[in-house]
């Protein structure tokens, strides 16, 4: 558990840092940019007669290996006198003999041709122009630059990403979404029995509590997933009912995220599971008071119209149905769970007196899995209710337009 909060942290870290980082690797690269500039522009710099006064070799204290070239020499521009000691911009040979050869043509009282900065004439060099072993940065950084870059952004795509491999295991928004959808392509007996194991193991706590209560609410086991989705809001609201993120448990620097993600996983399960017990009242009472909280408040008003609807508080289910209507079109979910497009669009269709006709046939993929769903729920209220509803959007589905 530690060591997968330590590595979502570094994770976040190079998300969030990535402009940091991307400056820290091209850091060698911009420092010789002014050098580089002034190279470049050094080749149009007009000239004027100069004297050497000064060429030896000198020998680094720091470093008996290293050495460099004490050169001064003396030009005038414009009446004025001045001098300088660039050879040439970029980084110098430092061995003895590469020294030693630069000042070879350079000997004092030598007159030599001195390129000058118009707009700053005391800035000089008698070699000017670029060239690729004076700037050997740029042939090792350029290069490193771009693939420390490339491979940073593939790490955040990955890490950011729900769908990949990286972003589902170690990406603690991601790891419980995906980890829940299991249910639907795998046996869900043995992934039961390994989140229970995990429960019993005190886990990452709630991750364990709110896939079993998923997964039971998968197998239309409505009782046991009321039991996980309390027990899962218990973990994160505190024995006081205070909302509560511990860092490692809830994913290092994402546990306000995920906090907030899994109270509104708990929330709707907690929502459905009293909608399969025919407590249609309660449900839409408990989807209403979780608003205030919820990550998704698109997907709590669509619960709220079905639960007020079964209860047959009609005003109340329109009301919902009004409020979905007001939100942004790109702020509703793009996918309720199975059964609830094509329950909205029903809804609309019997309480607004809308032709729904066309969404109904967008989401009748929907009616045989919703169908399917409620029968694997024990014989009850609720389930007939699903039944009824089913048959009747076919009615609808087969009047003439």
């Amino acid at each position: 558990m530690q060591k997968s909060a330590t590595l979502a942290y570094w994770l976040w870290f190079l998300a969030r840092g990535a402009p940091f980082f991307l400056l820290l690797v091209f850091a060698p690269v911009l420092s010789i940019l002014p050098e580089l500039s002034r190279a470049m522009s050094s080749t149009g710099w007009p000239t004027t007669p100069g004297r050497v006064f000064a060429a030896s070799v000198e020998q680094s204290r720091q470093d008996a290996t290293r050495y460099s070239t004490n050169l001064g020499y003396s030009y005038e521009v414009a009446g004025t006198a001045y001098s300088g000691n660039t050879v040439f911009f970029g980084d110098a040979d430092t061995s003895r003999a590469g020294v030693a050869a630069q000042v070879a043509r350079y000997p004092v009282g030598g007159t030599v041709p001195v390129h000058y900065n118009p707009q700053n004439p005391l800035e000089a060099v008698l070699e000017p122009g670029f060239s690729w072993q004076r700037f050997p940065t740029l042939i090792w950084g350029l290069p490193l630059g771009v693939s420390l870059s490339l491979l940073l952004a593939l790490l955040m795509v990955a890490f950011l990403a729900p769908t990949s491999r990286i972003g589902r295991r170690w990406n603690p928004l991601h790891r419980l979404p995906a980890e829940s959808r299991r249910v639907r392509t795998e046996p869900v007996a043995p992934l039961i029995a390994t989140w229970t194991a995990r429960h019993a193991a005190g886990e990452r706590p709630p991750e364990p509590a709110l896939l079993l209560a998923y997964a039971y609410d998968y197998e239309g086991r409505a009782a046991e997933s009321e039991h996980f989705a309390r027990e899962a809001l218990g973990v994160l609201d505190g024995p006081a009912g205070r909302p509560q993120a511990r860092r490692v448990q809830l994913g290092g620097p994402f546990a306000r995220q995920v906090a907030y993600q899994q109270r509104g996983m708990a929330h709707i399960l907690l929502v459905n599971a009293r909608l399969a017990q025919g407590a249609y009242s309660e449900a839409a009472d408990l989807a209403q008071a979780a608003l205030p909280t919820a990550p998704w408040p698109a997907q709590l008003w669509p619960l709220i119209a079905w639960a007020a609807f079964l209860s047959g508080d009609a005003a109340r289910a329109r009301a919902a149905l009004q409020e979905l209507r007001r939100i942004a079109p790109r702020e509703r979910p793009q996918n309720l769970g199975v059964g609830y497009e094509l329950v909205v669009a029903y809804l609309r269709n019997q309480l607004l007196g809308e032709d729904t006709r066309p969404a109904l046939a967008q989401y009748q993929g929907q009616l045989a899995a919703w169908r399917e769903r409620a029968g694997r729920r024990p014989a009850g209220p609720y389930r007939l209710r699903v039944e009824e509803v089913a048959r009747d959007i076919e009615r609808i589905l087969a009047t003439p337009a």
